[in-house]
C-alpha cells in the first residue's frame, strides 16, 4: 500500500460554494474540499465522462446511496482536504521549490457582484428605467491558498479544481506504512488525522467525532475516532505511517466495496 500526503497550491481564485444564505444573497467557499470532488480531479475523470453534458446530478450518488459504478472508476483515492498553514509551493524542481516558498496569504476573497433579475428586463420598463440590479456576494480561496490531504496512490501533479476549474499543484511526499490496523483490532478509539467521510468507512467502524461539517454531496467529519465492535480479522480500517520528520499519522482506509479499483491493498 502506497500512501501519500498530499499539498494543493491553487494557482488561481478557488471557488466552489459550500452554503449560500441571505438577502442580498451571499456564497461561502469551504476551508475543506470535498474528497470526491478531490477525486475527481485526481483521476481526470471530467473530460471522459462530460458531466455537464449528461445531467448535473451527481453520478457518484444513485438513490441517496454511492453509486458503486461511479465509485470503481476511481483508481486513487483521497481523503477529504483541510486548509493548511503550509507555505504554498510554485517551483517545479524541489531545490526550485523551497527558493519560491512565499508567506501564507490570507483568506478568504469577499466578491461583491450585481445583475439583473431574470424577469425585469423588457422594453417598457427599460424605458421607465425600472430595471433593479440583483445584489450578492461570494468567497474564494485566492491564488496560493494551500490545502492538505493524503491518498492511496499518486495522482498527477497539475489538476483543475473548483466551479472555475481552477489550476492546481499538488507536492506528494510518500509516507512510510509501518503498520495497518484490521476491523477486528479497533478495541480502543484510534483518532484519525484528517476530516473523514463517513459514507467512506467500511461496514462496522463506528466514528466518534468532535464536529460535523455540512457541506454537499455529504457531510464530512472532524476531530475523529474510530472504534469497531465487528470481528472482521481481514479488512483493513485504519493504515499508521510515518513521514520524513517521524511524525506519526492515522489515516482511514475506505471500504473496498465501494472502490473496487483498490482491492489490490494487501
Amino acid at each position: 500500500m502506497r500512501l501519500f500526503r498530499a499539498v494543493l497550491t491553487a494557482h488561481d481564485y478557488l471557488f466552489f460554494i459550500h452554503s449560500e444564505y441571505g438577502v442580498p444573497l451571499r456564497s461561502l467557499t469551504s476551508e475543506y474540499i470535498h474528497n470526491y470532488a478531490l477525486m475527481y480531479a485526481l483521476n481526470t475523470l471530467e473530460l471522459t465522462t462530460q458531466r455537464i453534458v449528461s445531467t448535473t446530478i451527481p453520478h457518484y450518488i444513485k438513490e441517496d446511496k454511492p453509486n458503486l459504478e461511479e465509485l470503481a472508476k476511481f483508481s486513487v483515492y483521497a481523503t477529504p482536504a483541510s486548509r493548511s498553514d503550509k507555505a504554498p509551493i510554485i517551483g517545479f524542481s524541489q531545490e526550485s521549490m523551497k527558493k519560491a516558498s512565499i508567506p501564507f496569504p490570507e483568506a478568504p476573497v469577499q466578491i461583491t457582484w450585481n445583475a439583473i433579475r431574470e424577469g425585469q428586463v423588457s422594453t417598457t420598463e427599460l424605458a421607465k428605467k425600472l430595471v433593479y440590479p440583483k445584489f450578492g456576494t461570494y468567497t474564494k480561496q485566492p491564488p496560493l491558498s494551500t490545502f492538505q490531504f493524503y491518498t492511496i496512490g499518486m495522482g498527477p501533479s497539475i489538476i483543475r479544481i473548483g466551479k472555475k476549474d481552477a489550476i492546481a499543484r499538488i507536492d506528494y511526499e510518500e509516507l512510510e506504512v509501518f503498520r495497518t490496523i484490521r476491523i477486528s483490532e479497533l478495541t480502543d478509539p484510534l483518532l484519525i488525522h484528517h476530516p473523514v467521510n463517513p459514507l467512506d468507512l467500511p461496514s462496522g467502524v463506528n466514528p466518534r467525532f468532535t464536529k460535523m461539517y455540512l457541506m454537499k454531496p455529504s457531510r464530512l467529519l472532524l476531530g475523529v475516532e474510530l472504534t469497531a465492535t465487528n470481528v472482521d480479522n481481514k479488512t483493513i480500517a485504519v493504515a499508521k505511517a510515518r513521514d520524513r520528520l517521524g511524525n506519526i499519522i492515522h489515516i482511514a482506509i475506505p471500504n473496498i466495496r465501494l472502490y473496487s479499483s483498490l482491492a489490490s491493498i494487501p
